[in-house]
């Protein structure tokens, strides 16, 4: 029995190593007997908005009877609530056999919520369950839990020396990959929505629409004050004229309402500096739907003639309060979602 401790013991030595490199390790105090060595031999991860998926794959060998003892991780974590669990499945030769399941609360970590991106803060909330022959092996399950407890209670795969920062763009590639189809389909609902299908030309035209280069996405402007709209059209489209949508964030309500659709012609909105015609109140500097206010707003262009697009990707921008001479720098204005 004091040799198989030891040696349950060894298996989790992975903790400390990195890659490929296969290390030996043992915890607990030092006895004779057999060793093992473990590795990882690969990290994946997949994240959407809501969860962050991982998936870690190694083995151990023990020496000297050359016993092989594959394993691999499955980890979640939750955004938002913070929920993080993680499944160790072992394939050995009995009795390394079975599956070790820890769920914990990971929401008290100072630069991101995900334990495996982040090597600060600890989780809570604790919670394990055995099953299969490792069951029975309770003196060695106890120096697992105590290495977690080591760990503040953070998955045990979280102590890999892996890339984090390769993690870290993965998700920046993800997240993005995400946000571009709920564009995509927003902007096809939108288009359905504003009844373009009743245009000649739909099938073809529909899946194009124009490209918004001013404003840019989270600019400031001041309030009452030109609001520069810049516009190319889609390529193989001719750009005669455009229609923009405007809407402003209603902080009240917490949504998004109308605020205006003005008809802009393609030679002004092929300007260097775009259409400069709204913001200011228009011709006679008095109209509200050519009037800009403090708070958050966005705007979608789409071809009107000589055939009709797809409207564009919605581009918000910000409007501030004129500054007056004594006042200090405004704080940057992030639109509502």
């Amino acid at each position: 029995m004091k040799w198989m401790r030891q040696l349950f013991l060894a298996l989790f030595a992975w903790l400390l190593t990195q890659g490929l490199v296969y290390a030996t390790g043992r915890f607990g105090e030092a006895e004779s007997g057999p060793t093992i060595s473990c590795g990882y031999a690969r990290v994946d991860a997949r994240y959407t908005a809501k969860v962050a998926n991982y998936s870690f794959t190694g083995g151990c060998l023990q020496s000297p009877s050359e016993i092989q003892i594959p394993w691999s991780v499955s980890g979640a974590h939750h955004e938002g609530i913070g929920f993080t669990e993680e499944k160790i499945y072992l394939s050995g030769p009995s009795p390394y056999r079975g599956q070790i399941s820890f769920t914990m609360t990971c929401a008290n970590l100072r630069s991101n919520l995900d334990p495996w991106l982040t090597v600060d803060g600890g989780c809570g909330q604790f919670t394990t369950k055995v099953e299969g022959e490792i069951a029975g092996q309770k003196l060695l399950l106890d120096t697992v839990y105590k290495r977690v407890g080591a760990g503040r209670g953070r998955p045990l795969t979280a102590s890999f020396g892996y890339d984090r920062n390769a993690l870290l763009a993965k998700r920046a590639v993800d997240l993005k990959a995400e946000a571009d189809a709920i564009a995509n389909a927003a902007r096809r609902e939108q288009h359905r929505l504003q009844g373009a299908e009743k245009f000649t030309g739909t099938s073809y035209t529909a899946n194009l629409s124009p490209s918004v280069w001013a404003p840019t996405a989270g600019q400031m402007f001041y309030s009452k004050a030109p609001v520069p709209i810049k516009l190319a059209p889609p390529k193989g489209l001719t750009g005669g004229s455009y229609m923009v949508n405007i809407q402003r964030f209603d902080a009240t309500g917490k949504k998004w309402v109308a605020h205006a659709t003005i008809p802009v012609g393609a030679a002004q909105a092929h300007l260097p500096g775009g259409y400069t015609g709204w913001g200011a109140g228009g011709t006679d500097g008095r109209s509200l739907a050519f009037m800009t206010s403090p708070g958050s707003w966005r705007l979608s262009a789409q071809v009107s003639s000589p055939k009709q697009s797809g409207w564009s990707n919605w581009v918000n921008f910000n409007v501030m309060a004129p500054q007056s001479p004594t006042a200090t720098k405004p704080k940057r204005i992030w639109p509502g979602q």
